[in-house]
């Protein structure tokens, strides 16, 4: 198999290519998206057919979905009737990752919800980066003038949330958001998004949602000021600890101090200036917050650097133990058995637990169910709840049963009880079961990514689940915090406040036909320290249309879509040369095609100058992992990188250093072949072959030049189709 590899990627080399194809127009197929009803029957106008569906979705979308076996699939869910598009199962599995055409169809009017194209590596062969985000807006503009004329007077473009980090992936097509409007308000939850992908300017994304309205009458409403001092004046701030987050969006494992709203509302009726859940529900008189005591931080307090939880599995008798001995607290000495496994990753996070029932569960009629942590062998709660779908009705209030779970914590972790705070979620669901979340506390303030979580069933209070999350804490010494008011004079303006309507709904989530004029809380964090906004939810406002800098330059497209990865900023100058550290980070993104975590070993970072605190320490750690630098030695972050090094980096990342290391020498037919080091040919010649770096006009591979922003973003839109193809490594750690 090594040696069927080495020959194709040799042969692939030894292709060089000297035209290539046209690429595919940006045109718009004229077929309207918005249909007239059609109906399935001569008995029923209600429901089109699933023939007539993918009729509707073909005709629309012809040049992605000829020669492909889609399939429709109905569905009812909130009211909507809809058919969902996709392609046909074959042999159990579903289509290739890369291969995927799907949509949603509007069951009752024929519209088209929905489209999404995901092409696969041979969709770019030959094809380069050439649409930038500028000239792609004019092409997802075009679509919607087209496909929808009614609603396109209605919105208006809305820049896109702006990333805090930059793409895991490289994602290969602009998105463009577009938010309606009435008399000039934005309506929440009615948008329409294109995606136009950046090599060939074809559309391969949309979606659309978009609701009957009934505006209220009369404007009589409080003016977004006056609400702000109002907010101002109503909610506190709390102090509390969030996650550290490197620039990749990994947790470090660091905790941050940080200041939030004390709130337990996302809206605020902007008629009367009460308090609105997310369906639009008045949420009573009082003030609803998160926490209803106060909290003192600790300041000074000694810096906690508690141990990682171990990477190996725990021994599963002491696991076994540790569940028999908590059946035991809860009355039954029975035999138990393995039952199941579970586990979730992200964001820097891994858990995994082990569950355990009893052996003869029909004797006590119980569906009792414990869990273990399968790496500390030490117990984080269990289950027993009824999934039959009997509802019952809750015979005590939700104040009693908080009593009753502050009673399971004080039985089954007395040694938490002082260390948590009650979080008022106030949440009931349909069977009558009452969820209680207790906080943990830090240093005297909340940490949210821990506590304890609890079920209990109204109708006779019985714990029905019970849920611990106390992961390990770094944190260093609490230092004095800001003035909590010079924070909230940042926060509390008008600008601070979005208008817009909201759709009342029930508690199916079906919209009631009510429109209601409300202003969104702004969620926003701050650092508790320096005052820094870490996290802000009001950053999307309507879009300036303003130009990227470099849009006359020779690779704006490349650098365009650079910048749609939050790769770059708008201050970088395209011909200045980067660091090993910037390049680095955009090799690593480019070649990691999804964003996947696997259970993968911890990657250790032994690099002389690179520190564990590192804001980049997860990508360096992808970059060891994938074999594209080494694990130790001086990796000099800020200087500059040849064009013969990165030859080697590229190498690497494409798993073909065992081709390059061979005796044999790949033929590098540049003038200025002379200048390329004794032990890197081999590595520029497969580079160019494979037509990643290639020779200016003149014939000259410039190996010492070093490598500018520009011709890493030629570099990065050429490499990323590769990945499709050839999926390395992503990686999760604690």
């Amino acid at each position: 198999m090594r040696k069927r590899k080495m020959l194709a990627v040799v042969l692939a080399v030894a292709v060089q290519l000297t035209a290539l194809p046209a690429l595919a127009t940006a045109a718009v197929d004229s077929v309207e998206i918005v249909k007239k009803p059609i109906p399935a029957s001569t008995e029923t106008i209600e429901v089109i057919s699933s023939k007539q569906a993918l009729e509707i979705f073909c005709s629309a979308f012809p040049e992605i979905t000829e020669g492909r076996n889609l399939v429709a699939e109905f569905e009812d869910y909130a009211g909507n009737s809809v058919w969902r598009i996709h392609e046909a199962e074959q042999g159990g599995l579903r289509p290739s990752q890369g291969q995927r055409v799907s949509g949603q169809i509007d069951a009752a009017s024929g519209e088209v919800q929905s489209m999404y194209y995901n092409p696969g590596d041979d969709y770019y062969q030959g094809k380069t980066v050439t649409f930038t985000r500028e000239q792609a807006q004019v092409v997802a503009r075009q679509f919607l003038q087209e496909k929808q004329p009614q609603k396109y007077a209605q919105i208006q473009l809305r820049d896109d949330m702006v990333a805090p980090f930059p793409s895991r992936n490289l994602n290969l097509c602009y998105i463009f958001n577009w938010q309606r409007l009435v008399n000039g308000a934005a309506i929440d939850f009615d948008s329409i998004s294109v995606g136009v992908n950046a090599y060939t300017g074809a559309v391969t994304q949309y979606a659309c949602s978009w609701h009957e309205l009934e505006l209220p009458a009369g404007n009589d409403l409080i003016p977004a000021a006056d609400m702000a001092n109002k907010l101002q004046e109503q909610i506190e701030l709390i102090p509390c600890y969030i996650d550290e987050q490197d620039s990749m969006g990994q947790r470090t494992g660091r905790v941050v101090p940080a200041y939030r709203l004390n709130i337990n509302a996302p809206l605020v009726d902007a008629r009367t200036g009460h308090f609105l859940d997310y369906r639009g529900r008045r949420q009573g008189d009082a003030i609803p917050r998160l926490y209803e005591q106060a909290f003192v931080p600790v300041i000074n307090a000694p810096a906690l650097n508690e141990p990682l939880e171990p990477e190996a599995y725990v021994n599963p008798e002491v696991a076994m133990q540790a569940a028999r001995d908590f059946f035991s607290l809860m009355g039954y000495t029975d035999q138990i058995r393995k039952s199941g496994s579970g586990g979730s990753s992200g964001g820097g996070i891994r858990e995994e637990h082990w569950s355990y029932s009893l052996q003869d569960p029909e004797k006590h009629h119980s569906h009792l169910r414990v869990e273990v942590n399968a790496f500390t062998g030490k117990v984080i709660g269990f289950s027993d709840e009824d999934y039959d779908g009997i509802s019952s009705e809750p015979v005590m209030t939700y104040a009693k049963g908080k009593d009753l779970a502050q009673a399971a914590i004080r039985k089954f972790d007395p040694d938490k009880v002082e260390q948590v705070a009650f979080c008022q979620t106030n949440w009931e669901d349909d069977r009558g079961y009452y969820h209680y979340q207790f906080v943990r506390l830090v240093n005297g303030i909340p940490f949210n990514r821990d506590g304890i979580n609890i079920t209990l069933d109204g109708s006779n209070g019985k714990i029905r689940a019970y849920l611990k999350q106390w992961r390990p804490v770094q944190c260093e010494v609490l230092p004095h915090l800001q003035d909590p008011q010079m924070i909230k004079d940042k926060l509390w303006s008008a600008e601070s406040l979005k208008f817009s309507y909201i759709l009342a709904r029930d508690e199916q989530y079906m919209t009631l036909g009510e429109s209601i004029p409300a202003y969104l809380i702004p969620y926003t964090v701050f650092n508790a320290v320096t005052g820094e906004v870490l996290n802000n939810s009001q950053l999307s406002q309507l879009s300036k249309d303003k130009s990227e800098p470099w849009s006359a330059h020779w690779a704006a497209p490349a650098l365009s879509l650079l910048n749609n990865n939050g790769l770059l900023s708008d201050t970088v100058q395209p011909d200045k040369a980067m660091t090993r550290r910037e390049i680095l980070k955009v090799l690593v993104v480019a070649t990691n095609p999804r964003d996947y975590r696997e259970d993968e070993q911890q990657i250790e970072v032994s690099l002389a100058d690179i520190p564990q605190d590192d804001p980049d320490l997860s990508v360096f750690k992808l970059a060891i992992q994938r074999g594209i630098i080494p694990s130790a030695g001086a990796f000099l972050p800020d200087q500059p990188l040849s064009r013969e090094d990165l030859a080697i980096w590229l190498v690497n990342s494409l798993g073909f250093q065992e081709i390059a290391e061979m005796p044999n020498r790949i033929d590098t037919p540049f003038r200025d072949v002379g200048q390329i080091s004794a032990n890197k040919p081999n590595y520029v010649g497969l580079v160019s072959g494979l037509g990643l770096l290639t020779p200016d006009s003149a014939g000259n591979f410039r190996p010492q030049e070093e490598v500018s922003w520009a011709q890493m973003a030629l570099v990065a839109g050429r490499l990323a189709p590769r990945a499709l193809r050839q999926p390395g490594s992503s990686i999760w750690y604690r």
